[in-house]
């Protein structure tokens, strides 16, 4: 590229980071009356509120519950600002804000070794800046925000190792896995499952043990102080939270129950139950479950594939959207309703075109430039058809479906300009060819 194309590419590119620090600013400052602390932001509100007064993590029983990341976050940020939610919000708004640069730096990457077009960075940095769940996301006080982040961050370095080979790279990557792990275990086991992919796509066993090993042990070393911690407290072995196994019981109970609802059977028999024996419980159950009934287990996997990608627009997140779509629908309101259609139809293109894009991009330059990132939403996928599904647990990956989307986007764009090309030149030809023959209306056509 050259100078005067690499600084027009760089104007472009903060004005898109502009665009997006002020899209995200505006929204949680804008949204600020409006924003709610309710259901599981309350509960990680209240236990950072308790870490930052010395109150410890959130450990019912002397269990963790959960991961300690998403607590030590709000609880740093509370312990130098005060309990102020709003301080938490633009600290998010600022993670989400650089999404749209760190999705540059993945993509121009992927340029480099020629497995995405050259414009796809930039398509792909806008499509980041404007991708509405992003957005709602920042003036929510949970996990989305600050794991998207890292997530992100962790496979700009994966991609790095990826397409240069550098173990620099690599042990970046298990760097902030780990601190990814710490707010979302999901992302721990994420390293041995792409060096399978990598030994699949044809880096040969001695690369992708030495990835996986290198990656694994550095996120290990990460998370250890959690895990020593917890030896130390419990006088057991507890990698990061003794809540991970839980909502097994939400997928395999015959009930057909989806939400922890305390008021139905056998749920309501367990509530009075200390946690810790109440959780032990639950889990037995859920392996009774798979064991009474592994059909209705295996089919109900496809229906949480389904949830995970195509289960929503994210906007009930937002204040004003709180309110589903069948309700407005039914009593007339159509201005509401086409709101949250237009999101849910957003929601649906970037999903749909991330997954077609994927395909176009491995038909274009093949499974293994690429095979790091496809593995992504792929874990994610068979995570969740094991495990619980939620739309929202999704999010970290739009990232990468973006920058596959905006492949795909890019090809479509070209051919089309392509095809008007050759339809001038073709028409042009046509003129030539007729005045050259004497035909007085290409003549006229001329003047």
């Amino acid at each position: 590229m050259s100078a005067a194309g690499l600084g027009s590419e760089r104007i472009r590119l903060l004005s898109i980071c502009l665009l997006a620090l002020t899209f995200n600013f505006g929204y949680v400052v804008g949204m600020e009356p409006w924003l709610a602390v309710e259901s599981d932001a309350a509960a990680y509100d209240q236990g950072g509120w308790d870490l930052a007064r010395g109150f410890g993590f959130p450990t019912r029983g002397l269990q963790p519950k959960r991961e300690p990341g998403i607590y030590a976050f709000f609880g740093s940020i509370y312990f130098l600002f005060g309990h102020d939610h709003s301080v938490v919000r633009v600290i998010q708004a600022l993670l989400t804000a650089s999404l749209p640069l760190l999705t540059f730096i993945l993509s121009r990457r992927l340029a480099s070794v020629g497995a995405l077009p050259r414009q796809a960075p930039l398509v792909a940095a806008a499509l980041a800046a404007v991708y509405p769940p992003f957005l709602f996301y920042s003036g929510v006080l949970m996990r989305e925000a600050s794991i998207t982040f890292l997530a992100l961050v962790s496979l700009v370095c994966l991609t790095g190792h990826a397409t240069t080979g550098r173990l620099s790279q690599a042990a970046w990557y298990g760097a902030f896995a780990g601190l990814g792990a710490l707010v979302d275990g999901r992302f721990l086991f994420f390293a041995p499952f792409v060096s399978v992919v990598f030994l699949v796509s044809g880096r040969g066993l001695g690369r992708s043990l030495q990835f996986g090993v290198l990656s694994t042990t550095v996120a290990l070393a990460v998370i250890s102080p959690w895990t020593i911690r917890n030896y130390i407290v419990l006088d057991k072995f507890v990698l990061l939270s003794t809540a991970q196994y839980k909502g097994l019981w939400l997928v395999t109970n015959p009930q057909g129950i989806e939400e922890w609802d305390w008021e139905r059977e056998p749920l309501r028999s367990l509530r009075d139950l200390p946690a810790d024996q109440r959780d032990q419980e639950i889990s037995e159950l859920a392996i009774q479950n798979l064991r009474d009934y592994p059909g209705r287990y295996i089919r109900s996997s496809l229906g949480r594939f389904v949830r995970l990608w195509w289960g929503g627009s994210h906007s009930d997140v937002m204040p004003l959207l709180k309110r589903p779509l069948l309700p407005a629908l039914t009593t007339g309101d159509w201005g509401y309703s086409v709101v949250k259609l237009t999101l849910l139809g957003i929601s649906y293109t970037y999903v749909f075109g991330g997954f077609l894009g994927a395909l176009w991009v491995v038909s274009r330059a093949g499974f293994a430039p690429v095979a790091h990132l496809i593995a992504f939403p792929a874990y994610l996928s068979i995570l969740h058809m094991i495990l619980y599904s939620s739309p929202r647990y999704h999010i970290p990956a739009a990232p990468v479906l973006i920058v596959f989307f905006s492949g795909g986007l890019v090809h479509v764009v070209e051919r089309l300009s392509l095809r008007r090309a050759l339809a001038k030149a073709r028409e042009r030809g046509r003129r030539d060819l007729r005045k050259a023959l004497g035909d007085p209306a290409a003549r006229e056509s001329n003047l």
